[in-house]
Formats: structure tokens, C-alpha cells, sequence
């Protein structure tokens, strides 16, 4: 053999040792953090960071466009608000409504003559 080629092995058998160097030593370093990972104490970070990840990206509900009021909704608001203020409930405010309605309307029925109107005092 010549010189280059007893050199040329040489650099084979170090590459070799050092592969199988390499090989060994990221399987020890897989089957270490691999012992880490199912233990009590890794399991419970694995929790814990999926926990405090779902909470920073969990999607907030959006809301309609049209959701959210305007001017009408803010008129209909008084509105409701005033009516409450002088009748007090809803059911009230109806009564008095149908009921100052029934009374104009009996109060200004025509004659029969057609002449004028009647008004009951």
C-alpha cells in the first residue's frame, strides 16, 4: 500500500469512529430527553404550556357588523326610557294607550244627522 492510501484509511476509520461517536451519542441524548418528557414533572409543563397557549391564541367571537347601535337605536332607548319614566311598565303604558284611544274615539262619534261631532263631557 502506498502512503496516501494508508493515509486515505486512516481518515476513513476516524470518520467511521466519529459517526458512530455521533450516532451513539444523539441516542442517548433522544432517550434522555424522551425520559424527561413522560416523567410526573415534564408531563405537568407540557399542561401547563398548553394551557397558557390556548389561552393567548383562543379566538375571541366577533362581533356583526351591524351590531352595535346607532342613532335610531340610541332615539328608541329615550324613547323607552321616557315612556317608562311616565307610565312606568310596559303593560301599563299599553293599557293607557288603548284606553285614552277607546275614549277619543267614543267621545267623537258623529250624529246621526251627520251635522257635527257629539263630545261627552
Amino acid at each position: 500500500m502506498r502512503s496516501y492510501e494508508k493515509e486515505l484509511q486512516a481518515a476513513e476509520e476516524r470518520v467511521a469512529e466519529d459517526r458512530q461517536a455521533l450516532e451513539s451519542a444523539s441516542t442517548q441524548w433522544l432517550r434522555d430527553k424522551r425520559d424527561a418528557a413522560v416523567s410526573g414533572r415534564g408531563l405537568m409543563a407540557a399542561v401547563a404550556t398548553g394551557f397558557t397557549l390556548g389561552g393567548l391564541f383562543r379566538r375571541q367571537p366577533r362581533k356583526p357588523k351591524g351590531a352595535g347601535g346607532g342613532l335610531l337605536t340610541l332615539v328608541a332607548g329615550l324613547a323607552a326610557a321616557a315612556i317608562k319614566a311616565r307610565y312606568g311598565d310596559p303593560w301599563t303604558a299599553t293599557s293607557n294607550l288603548l284606553l285614552h284611544r277607546g275614549i277619543a274615539r267614543a267621545t267623537a262619534r258623529p250624529r246621526k244627522n251627520g251635522n257635527s261631532y257629539s263630545v261627552k263631557g
